[in-house]
């Protein structure tokens, strides 16, 4: 997964398998931040790094997403 918040640089993230062997899915996690103050967007896309993979498998999505970024009020 290559992220970046706002216009900040790309980094990568390895994305850790989840669930048992017996599960039928694939299932993987990963964590972002803590974010800097004023953080207003994460910017992401998924990289399929399976053996064989060409990149158009329903594994990968092509194209950049993106959410914005809530701060909770803390009181």
């Amino acid at each position: 997964l290559i992220w970046q918040v706002d216009d900040g640089p790309e980094r990568e993230l390895v994305l850790v398998p989840s669930g048992g062997v017996m599960a039928a899915a694939h299932f993987y996690h990963g964590g972002f931040g803590p974010f800097d103050d004023g953080a207003q967007r994460l910017h992401f896309r998924l990289r399929c790094t399976e053996r064989g993979c060409d990149g158009t498998e329903i594994c990968c999505h092509a194209g950049d997403q993106s959410v914005m970024i809530a701060v909770a009020d803390p009181t």
